[in-house]
């Protein structure tokens, strides 16, 4: 079996991670994966280690041109591919129109919970199977294209059996690095920075935190997306709040398990969200206790409170306190995590996202 893999996405994000982690694993089943991306694309030496060859390259930069349609079609037809999954919205109509050229199958999945326009509608007419990779995702997918090809697979993460030194040996490291000493009860928060990712209300609740939890110490991973001075605002609202000595900005990281080995909490304060948070997922699977906004992304991971705990989006006061709660009682916090952490490997591990998306992938073909 061929696939090919078909993302105009620039920058690595929770999607990208999604496809790489998909293709290793199908590659590792013995499926030839292939993928056409951007000239520009930015992660595509980390894809072309999940592929059975280099990605391709194609414009992608407009949904609406035909080029690309034409290229993707070329390529499926060089590597005689039996499927072309496309993970994007804005790449569903030239993939669609490159399957019917290429005579191959289409898959679709989708990572948000943006509705389908209705020309992306009227163009993509023939999938072989949708994809939700969440209960948000499955709704929008089933408005647009109904119920009948329609499947969820929840995104997977892999999930490691590390020992307590190793955990001890990664937390001495980044507290090393960073300079964070040994008292201190690190929070943390990974995700792109802009008001939809709500870590101004986050430092709201940092405020609230230090009152109650004065060693906590908050490290905020993420990247400002829209260039519009969100990061300056959260700046100004650290120095305001006179949390200067305990909030630490890291654009990125290129491997979070020593920040997560050395968290005593993994906090959310997303206003929406509808796919499942990875960042999330890998601190459930990290066993550390969370404390989150009940997003519809959220709730898919986190169905009870043995999971983690939930506020409502927009309320740092109610964040605060989930998070004192899971800081000042080690054994909530303890039980929480062992929760999260089965609940992770039993119903979001990859080895079952790769399984699950191969069953699609069989039993559309024996349909063709």
């Amino acid at each position: 079996m061929r696939i090919l893999q078909v993302s105009s996405a620039l920058r690595f994000g929770g999607c990208e991670e999604h496809i790489c982690d998909l293709s290793a694993g199908l590659s590792a089943r013995g499926v030839e994966v292939r993928a056409v991306v951007r000239a520009d694309c930015e992660w595509k030496d980390r894809l072309a280690d999940a592929l059975s060859g280099a990605p391709f390259e194609a414009d992608l930069k407009n949904p609406k041109d035909l080029r690309s349609a034409f290229r993707i079609a070329g390529i499926a037809r060089e590597v005689g591919t039996d499927f072309i999954h496309v993970h994007l919205a804005c790449d569903y109509a030239p993939a669609s129109i490159a399957a019917r050229m290429a005579s191959a199958r289409l898959i679709l999945t989708h990572h948000g919970s943006e509705p389908i326009s209705l020309a992306t509608r009227f163009l993509t007419r023939n999938p072989a199977r949708v994809i939700a990779v969440s209960r948000g995702s499955e709704q929008s997918l089933s408005e647009s294209f109904g119920r009948k090809r329609l499947v969820c697979i929840p995104s997977g993460h892999s999930v490691h059996n590390r020992t307590a030194s190793d955990f001890e040996n990664l937390a001495d490291e980044f507290r090393r690095v960073y300079g964070i000493s040994i008292e201190r009860k690190v929070v943390a928060a990974i995700g792109e920075l802009s008001p939809n990712g709500g870590q101004d209300d986050l430092i709201l609740s940092a405020a609230e935190i230090i009152r109650e939890v004065p060693t906590a110490y908050f490290v905020i991973i993420g990247k400002e997306t829209g260039g519009d001075g969100f990061k300056r605002k959260l700046r100004r609202l650290v120095k305001v709040s006179d949390l200067e000595e305990c909030v630490l900005f890291l654009d990125r990281l290129e491997d979070t398990n020593p920040l997560l080995a050395t968290s005593s909490v993994f906090a959310s304060a997303a206003r929406s969200g509808n796919g499942a948070d990875l960042a999330m997922l890998e601190a459930m699977e990290a066993g550390v206790p969370v404390a989150a906004t009940g997003t519809k992304g959220a709730r898919d991971l986190i169905e009870t409170e043995r999971h983690g705990l939930l506020s409502d989006p927009g309320d740092p006061v109610g964040l605060a306190r989930s998070v004192c709660r899971l800081l000042t009682d080690p054994a909530l916090a303890a039980e929480t995590a062992r929760s999260a952490r089965r609940r992770a490997k039993e119903r979001f591990s990859l080895e079952l996202m790769v399984e699950s998306t191969l069953e699609v992938y069989e039993a559309a073909f024996a349909k063709r």
